[in-house]
């Protein structure tokens, strides 16, 4: 779904592959999500199960979430962190990586030197997309289907506490948004929140007030 490329010039880009796992689907192969680790020239380094990630952490239990379907966790985003915000955390650490599982609705921090996950959060959201650490150590995540699944939103928040600090969407007037299945978010230089409402074809701009700017 997604690549990265780190303040070394080198990609990391999400992958999968199919795994004989039959604690969680029996009858078939399922597919693991790998984060996958090259060098600035194209070179693998190595991959990380996100599977095996979650099953040495204190976050296992989130794998009785996983649906039949054979696709259990459908990560959808990473984000390689820089270290900026270590002192708030040692889940910010530098190296650190954040992503996104849309099938459990989580997000969760992997250390991959443990290839174990560090963090991880469920809900508000459901089916999220685009989840980012902000510079003020903010999650800024774009959530599908909403509190009620009826329309998406935008939610920046807290990542300790839970509280929402701004939203955008969620069937408040004025602030239409819905894309079921896509969708991205991205907090610009100038303060205003780029969001693209991926099914309906449009990308807007959004003021901190939640005025648009533009809308293409």
């Amino acid at each position: 779904h997604e690549l990265f490329v780190d303040d070394t010039q080198a990609p990391w880009v999400l992958t999968h592959a199919a795994r004989n796992l039959p604690d969680l689907i029996a009858d078939e192969p399922a597919w693991d999500d790998y984060v996958t680790q090259l060098t600035a020239d194209g070179h693998f380094v190595r991959r990380i199960s996100i599977i095996d990630s979650l099953r040495r952490s204190p976050y296992g239990a989130l794998l009785t979430r996983v649906g039949h379907d054979g696709d259990l966790l459908h990560a959808n985003n990473l984000q390689v962190l820089d270290g900026s915000l270590a002192s708030q955390s040692p889940i910010f650490r530098r190296g650190n990586v954040l992503v996104s599982l849309r099938n459990i609705d989580t997000v969760a921090v992997i250390d991959p030197e443990q290839e174990r996950v560090v963090w991880a959060l469920s809900g508000p959201w459901h089916r999220q997309h685009s989840a980012r650490f902000l510079k003020t150590g903010h999650l800024v995540v774009f959530d599908n289907l909403g509190s009620l699944r009826l329309a998406s939103r935008v939610l920046e928040l807290d990542p300790f506490t839970q509280q929402l600090t701004w939203t955008y969407g969620g069937g408040r007037p004025g602030q239409d948004l819905f894309s079921e299945s896509a969708g991205s978010v991205r907090r610009l230089s100038n303060g205003n929140t780029l969001i693209s409402e991926s099914n309906a074809g449009r990308a807007i701009e959004v003021t901190p007030d939640g005025r648009i700017a533009w809308e293409f």
